[in-house]
């Protein structure tokens, strides 16, 4: 993801249009990765307890807002009113910001993940950000062992994701 190709997306696609881009984005919310959890039973369940938990929950103070976790793969509907408040948290992020957003969303499966990455005060923050959204990849290559293929994705992923957090913090002005 070179800068470049995410201010020309950001001008030719986001900028004309920054409502339907949001709105596309909400499916992340609807489906993000943290609010998704292994069976209380299995042992990594308690693994995203320990690290999904807290940043869900400062994310939900943060925000004013309530997501429903849900144990195993079926869908839950997250509250109206919580997928109003992130949708009107987006349309205030100019088109570059926005961008830049949208393709951590994409990359971490996780709107909560990449808006609190926008967020974050620290250098290190996005980064232990992206760990905590790859915690069930780095789960199963521990169980199974590591493959060189998938790590080599893996880190091109977490560079484009920590390239796309400076692109929407210099959007932003910080």
């Amino acid at each position: 993801l070179p800068l470049r190709d995410m201010a020309d997306y950001a001008i030719d696609i986001v900028a004309p249009d920054p409502a339907a881009v949001a709105e596309a984005m909400i499916a992340y919310a609807e489906t993000d990765t943290l609010c998704y959890r292994a069976d209380p039973d299995e042992p990594l369940h308690a693994r995203q307890q320990e690290v999904w938990e807290p940043l869900l929950g400062a994310f939900e103070a943060a925000h004013g807002i309530t997501l429903v976790r849900v144990s195993g793969v079926l869908h839950r509907p997250q509250p109206p009113a919580a997928i109003a408040a992130l949708k009107a948290r987006l349309l205030t992020l100019d088109p570059f910001a926005l961008a830049g957003v949208e393709a951590m969303a994409k990359l971490a499966s996780s709107l909560v993940t990449a808006l609190a990455a926008l967020d974050a005060g620290q250098e290190e923050e996005p980064q232990a950000l992206w760990q905590a959204a790859c915690l069930e990849e780095e789960w199963q290559a521990d169980l199974w062992g590591r493959d060189e293929e998938a790590e080599e994705r893996r880190a091109r992923r977490e560079g484009d994701f920590l390239r796309a957090c400076g692109f929407a913090r210099l959007a932003r002005g910080g």
